[in-house]
């Protein structure tokens, strides 16, 4: 079974998986209802702002992870992950995550928000359609 790797906000880079880290929920800033396309059910997804002592990002949440999280509360996550939403860094909780709130103070930076950086090099990955089964096609 692989560790957890514990992690600081600015220490997060696109792609990365099994993150440990610790931050204090600053405020929601969207909460939206989705529909999915593989089987058009409905999901509430939350957009929060979290930080460290070293930068913030955004966490975004699906449905009942929404309510695990309070603001100005202080969390600890267990097999988290990073994924980009166009073209931004997001920290994400699964299936597997765990998540424990803490009494400990966290200080915060808002100076470094790690998800206004652009990550050109993702944001034209979409899938193209129209022909096939895209077996072919990239």
């Amino acid at each position: 079974m692989s560790r957890n790797i514990d992690m600081k906000v600015e220490e997060l880079r696109p792609k990365i998986k099994r993150i440990k880290i610790i931050f204090k929920v600053l405020e929601t800033l969207e909460t939206k209802q989705v529909v999915s396309r593989q089987d058009r059910t409905k999901h509430n997804v939350a957009d929060v702002l979290v930080a460290d002592d070293t930068g913030s990002i955004i966490l975004t949440l699906w449905d009942e992870d929404i309510e695990q999280f309070s603001e100005g509360e202080v969390y600890e996550v267990s097999d988290a992950y990073t994924s980009i939403f166009k073209g931004m860094l997001r920290l994400n909780i699964g299936r597997y995550s765990s998540v424990k709130r803490l009494e400990e103070p966290v200080e915060v930076n808002l100076e470094n928000n790690v998800s206004e950086e652009v990550h050109k090099q993702y944001l034209n990955r979409r899938r193209r359609h129209g022909f096939g089964s895209g077996s072919f096609w990239p």
